[in-house]
């Protein structure tokens, strides 16, 4: 390891970028599908959502998805899908459990990477993809919160 790296709090394994993407994916998945069966009914009506409306329930899919990161990450230190994955997020100086603040900047990151207009998509995967080159897997969203990803 290198010595400009600093050790990983209480001998923990960093979680793989693969596990990481899975427990992503089931988030994804558990935050979406409430969404998804409200949707779903009304485009088999034939109804057209306005501009507004659409707008409307983007800004309510992500403030769930805010919620349900920050909370998870701040009471069990893990979502369903880190849970399901055996993935635990921590802060990175000590291996102790994430606070409110930390949990709150670590789901707003890529909220608002996700926000900017044309390129928010691509935004938001540079917010995880740059976990693949930083040696304590670490993507934007959890430099900026001073936390890491562990299995346990």
């Amino acid at each position: 390891m290198n010595a400009d790296v600093p050790p990983i709090p209480r001998g923990d394994l960093l979680a793989a970028p693969g596990r990481r993407a899975l427990a992503w994916i089931l988030d994804a998945l558990v935050v979406g599908m409430p969404m998804l069966l409200m949707i779903v009914p009304l485009a088999a009506t034939g109804s057209k959502l306005t501009n507004s409306e659409l707008l409307v329930a983007t800004a309510v899919s992500a403030a769930i998805s805010g919620l349900y990161h920050t909370l998870c990450v701040r009471f069990w230190g893990k979502t369903v899908g880190k849970s399901a994955c055996g993935c635990v997020v921590v802060r990175a100086s000590d291996g102790g459990p994430v606070d409110t603040w930390s949990s709150s900047i670590r789901a707003l990151v890529p909220l608002v990477a996700g926000a900017i207009p044309v390129i928010g998509p691509f935004a938001t995967l540079a917010v995880y993809i740059t976990a693949l080159a930083d040696p304590r897997k670490q993507g934007l969203h959890d430099k900026a919160a001073a936390t890491i990803v562990v299995q346990r």
